[in-house]
């Protein structure tokens, strides 16, 4: 029970760190909210609000960009497979999560 409590203030947060830095959320289709929302439980408020082209490339629509600014970074070096199944499913705006 305690464990569940913890992840779903990290949950929260993360979705506050989200709402933060793209104030196109609610626009969004579920997959690419979802990757929103594991980035930000992975990276923090502070660590996502750097990917300033990726956030602009979300915000103008630009998924194939923005995807492509996902795998460019250092986190995709240092997440590997989670940063391109990410970038996927913003890419693809599918997901096998939903």
């Amino acid at each position: 029970d305690e464990a569940m409590l913890l992840f779903n203030a990290d949950l929260c947060d993360a979705l506050d760190d989200v709402r933060h830095n793209f104030s196109c959320y609610d626009t969004l289709s579920r997959p690419r909210q979802l990757v929103l929302i594991s980035m930000a439980f992975n990276l923090g408020r502070e660590r996502l609000s750097k990917f300033v082209r990726f956030i602009g490339a979300v915000h103008l629509g630009k998924y194939e960009e923005a995807a492509d600014e996902m795998l460019n970074s250092t986190w995709a070096k240092q997440v590997s497979h989670r940063a391109t199944t990410l970038a996927r499913m913003m890419r693809d705006n599918i997901s096998e999560w939903v």
